[in-house]
């Protein structure tokens, strides 16, 4: 949650834990009652996509150990959700459950979230034999079941599971053990799939058959674990003949490639091309070798290190600048491990305490993902991995002179070498890592959709235009994530430049800033800002709104949608199926304003469903350029609103958790009569609710106080902190973004 400074209970309350340190905890935890209102908000469930993506891009989340966000300090948030298809939250715990909040906001935006359970060192081995039970030839599948129980008690799809340690018992060889720990695989990936929806268990390539031998390929070894799972995780020191021999391997099992995921560290320890900035090359690598495209050159290495060896590019070497997918086949996915690296890289020297450290991490984080703009850390770390690159070579030629040496007793005869010679060039030229996944994904089809650009942290906030919390230490609130401006930000057009600014904002921590060049054909500037899956049904009709605030002059500002229907896609026209009207501008504090228009169909009798894919602007100016901030856009159907609206009731102090509670119900319309059937609300409507609440403390003279936001129903409070007298109140805000009244205090 969101929260002002201060007014924190000394003692936390007690949650569930997110994780657990041995089997032995896990078992002590099922067999303690646990309480389910200690969530701290509404599960939000997952909704797998209508068309299953070609290839997959998994994130393996490793920060800092995990578990780590603060809410009164600013931390790292994932803000690539519309690219990601699967979340793994990763820790070196035995058993690491993602919290709520990041499984809320991955489900939000259309992302399936992982647990990890993970054996390593020594400790790891006495749990993994505690795993199976003593006898390997009936096996017990009793943390099986409790990691699917976990899965289905708090909301998430399933599980990575890593064993790094030796196999093998008293009683059992690697060989026995191997194949018992298979079927218990195979038990778990079946009761996953048979009791969430969504489930999947992923396989790391560590142990295998022979023990831990990192494979980086699918091979004879691990693929007994991947038969047993929806899918391996393969290490990541893998090279382009470690590629051709997995395509072979799938040939033979008959499995889609992309079950497969080849990691990709961004720290890039192994990692062909070095990670980093150049975690670019080894996606390119495997886009390449999946396309049979000419693949880079490379020399397989004697043993993993942190850059592959490369040899000068051919003259006539190019790669595509669209890495499309064909629709009939699929890809192999990718696993990116620890994308985090931007922040806690101590070459790139990024603090996210101030607002001028989280500007300078943005800049790195923007160029890795979108190829925006490169700040003086690429060019820092291009130098320092050229060096790296050098003592690679030194290392490379010191294995040589060792194996010349030992095959004779005499100085060996080889060519004269400087160490300090310049390098070849690397092959192929910078891409993003956007540019090699589809087109963002939207979030979710639904009735609503809501954005406000906040990517979970900050070190401000605004209410309806007013700053309300300028915290030096920051905010760190990951619910508070909303969907990211992924069409206009890097902008397709050369004459838009897009950025997200917490110089000022509507609600939230962040803005959307427009600069646009008159273009000389016309005085219109179109930018689509957001993917959207918002239905236009029969009967039906949606409110688009946008609240923005100019900068210069604009002489007028419109919202523009496209819309997808099962047989075509394209864009609003005159000839579109689909009309705008009523549109309708009004003035905000703050100089703020609130723009909104009505899309129906212009055929009543059009019995298809469409879909609005985008949601952006147009607007017009008068001089040569333009300057405007965004701060929210929305999209609400009709049928949210003509059912009963919720209403935020009981407000209340429990002394016992230190917190504020209450309830929500809804508002009956007034009516002399009970009306008739058609008036009633229609069977299986979905009806409205508040996206999060905002706590604030008013005093006797009429002040009011920001406390805090939360998407729970229950906001923990040092109410001794807050003066004598003064009244609470608590409000929702509504899935258009929209702050209701105040309807109860406190």
């Amino acid at each position: 949650m969101v929260r002002a400074p201060g007014y924190s209970p000394t003692s936390p309350t007690e949650a569930p834990p997110d994780s657990f340190e041995s089997l032995a905890e896990l078992s002590a935890y099922f067999s303690t009652p646990r309480l389910p209102q200690l969530y701290a908000a509404p599960q939000i469930p997952y909704i797998e996509p209508r068309t299953k993506p070609s290839s997959r891009l998994v994130v393996c989340h490793d920060f800092k150990g995990g578990y780590c966000e603060q809410e009164e300090e600013r931390g790292y948030t994932f803000p690539w959700w519309s690219l990601c298809d699967a979340f793994i939250y990763f820790s070196h715990r035995r058993v690491a459950l993602p919290p709520p909040d990041w499984i809320r906001t991955a489900h939000r935006h259309g992302t399936k979230v992982l647990g990890t359970l993970i054996f390593e060192w020594d400790q790891g081995k006495l749990d993994l034999d505690r795993l199976l039970g003593p006898d390997l030839c009936a096996i017990s599948t009793e943390v099986a079941d409790r990691l699917v129980d976990l899965a289905v008690e708090r909301g998430f799809e399933g599980w990575l599971v890593n064993v790094e340690v030796e196999l093998g018992t008293k009683q059992s060889g690697p060989s026995t053990h191997a194949q018992a720990l298979a079927v218990w695989l195979a038990y778990l990936r079946d009761e996953t799939r048979r009791r969430v929806p969504g489930g999947e268990t992923i396989w790391y390539d560590g142990a295998n058959v022979e023990g831990v031998r990192w494979q980086n390929r699918l091979s004879s070894l691990n693929a007994p674990f991947f038969a047993a799972a929806d899918g391996i995780f393969l290490n990541y020191w893998w090279r382009e003949n470690h590629i051709e021999e997995t395509k072979q391997m799938l040939e033979k099992l008959g499995r889609p490639r992309d079950e497969v995921s080849f990691g990709l560290d961004v720290w890039g320890r192994g990692q062909f091309g070095g990670g980093g900035f150049s975690s670019w090359r080894a996606v390119q690598l495997l886009d390449q070798s999946t396309r049979h495209q000419p693949p880079i050159p490379t020399l397989p290495p004697s043993s993993p290190s942190p850059l592959n060896n490369l040899e000068p590019p051919p003259s006539s070497l190019s790669f595509p600048l669209s890495s499309a997918s064909p629709s009939d086949a699929s890809n192999f996915s990718l696993a990116l491990f620890a994308p985090a690296w931007t922040v806690e890289s101590e070459h790139l020297g990024h603090s996210l305490e101030t607002r001028e450290g989280w500007t300078k991490w943005w800049e790195d984080e923007l160029y890795l993902w979108t190829g925006s703009a490169p700040g003086p850390n690429v060019e820092r770390e291009r130098v320092r991995m050229e060096q790296v690159r050098k003592e690679e070579r030194g290392v490379q030629r010191a294995r040589e002179l060792a194996a010349a040496f030992s095959i004779s007793h005499s100085p060996p005869s080889l060519p004269s070498f400087d160490y300090n010679a310049p390098l070849p060039p690397l092959p192929g030229s910078f891409r993003p890592l956007a540019s090699y996944r589809p087109a963002p994904r939207p979030p979710p089809p639904s009735s609503a959709f809501y954005t406000n650009f906040s990517n979970g942290a900050g070190h401000c906030f605004y209410l309806e235009g007013k700053l309300v919390l300028d915290s030096p230490s920051g905010w760190t609130d990951i619910d508070f994530t909303f969907p990211f401006p992924s069409l206009a930000l890097p902008s397709p057009n050369p004459r838009v430049k897009a950025s997200l600014t917490d110089d000022d904002a509507w609600m939230g921590a962040f803005s959307l800033r427009l600069e646009a060049s008159k273009p000389a054909e016309s005085s219109a500037i179109v930018v689509p800002v957001t993917p959207t899956a918002v239905l236009v049904e029969r009967g039906q009709h949606l409110t688009a709104t946008a609240v923005w605030k100019p900068l210069s002059t604009i002489d007028e500002l419109k919202l523009a949608v496209n819309y997808d229907r099962p047989s075509s896609s394209t864009e609003l026209a005159e000839t579109s199926l689909l009309e705008m009207h009523d549109l309708d501008t009004t003035e905000l504090a703050g100089g703020w304003r609130s723009t909104s228009a009505l899309i129906t169909l212009k055929n009543e009798d059009e019995d298809e469903a469409f879909e609005i894919s985008s949601l952006g602007l147009s607007f017009t100016f008068p001089s040569s350029t333009a300057n405007l901030l965004v701060g929210s856009l929305a999209l609400t159907s009709s049928s949210l609103a003509e059912s009963p609206q919720p209403l935020v009731t009981n407000l209340r102090w429990s002394s016992d958790s230190a917190s504020l509670k209450w309830d929500v119900a809804r508002a009956v319309p007034i009516s002399s009569a009970v009306g008739s059937a058609s008036e009633s609300p229609a069977r299986g409507r979905r009806w409205p609710s508040f996206l999060f609440y905002i706590i604030s403390y008013h005093d006797d003279a009429g002040r009011e106080v920001f406390l805090g936001t939360t998407a729970s129903r229950r906001f923990r409070l040092a109410r001794e902190r807050l003066a004598e007298g003064g009244r609470i109140a608590c409000r929702g805000v509504g899935e258009d973004g929209s702050l209701s009244q105040i309807s109860c205090y406190l």
